[in-house]
């Protein structure tokens, strides 16, 4: 039974083109082990039931996302969708520090180079070792790549969740009341008439604990 003090799974997002499903079906393999530690759920499978609205469901989803993983591919960059629309969220997302996004070197593109004008290109890579990209590996070392790429995934989960606890605790639980001078015992308002015992005995009640403090 998962403890009442455990965080919640983060959600995970993947911003992928349709032609790379092949390439997040084999992540999504990978990504289970996550899952079974309690680090995300499954939600990062990302079906959409049909008849549902999916340019609505995905924009819900990435907005509530933890982490976001972009697919680089070809195909990423030409679709309008996830160049134009999903990517510069998901920055705007990390750049406010309400989510970090990972970029995903799956399939060769000209000159990935970090002194490139490209939105994600300033942010760390996935794998961070060699200039191939996981297409370009054979099936063995591809295998390997994605599941330290996981690895390194599940550091990026943990770095953020201690972040967050971190801005989380630096902000006062409770905001503090504004001060304000009250002394007593003080004179009764001479026009508040008609209770004068009770009014004595209040007056007295005060006097002594402000004498025996």
């Amino acid at each position: 039974m998962p403890s009442e003090n455990r965080p919640r799974p983060f959600h995970v997002f993947l911003s992928f083109a349709h032609e790379d499903r092949t390439f997040r079906d084999d992540l999504d393999k990978h990504l289970t082990v996550l899952q079974r530690l309690g680090l995300i759920d499954d939600w990062h499978r990302q079906e959409i039931a049909p008849g549902d609205d999916w340019q609505k469901v995905m924009a819900e989803r990435l907005n509530q996302a933890d982490i976001i993983l972009l697919f680089i591919t070809p195909d990423y960059l030409t679709s309008n969708y996830c160049y134009d629309v999903q990517m510069p969220h998901a920055m705007k997302k990390h750049e406010a520090g309400e989510a970090r996004v990972i970029p995903l070197y799956l399939r060769p593109i000209p000159l990935y180079d970090p002194s490139l004008d490209l939105p994600f290109t300033k942010l760390q890579r996935l794998p961070k070792e060699g200039d191939q990209a996981i297409s370009e590996l054979k099936e063995k070392n591809r295998d390997s790549a994605l599941a330290e790429m996981v690895t390194d995934i599940k550091q990026a989960i943990e770095d953020f969740a201690a972040k967050s606890r971190g801005q989380a605790s630096s902000s006062p639980a409770h905001p503090t009341p504004p001060s304000h001078s009250w002394h007593v015992p003080y004179k009764r308002n001479p026009f508040f008439t008609g209770r004068d015992a009770i009014l004595h005995l209040l007056h007295e009640t005060f006097a002594s604990e402000v004498s025996s403090q």
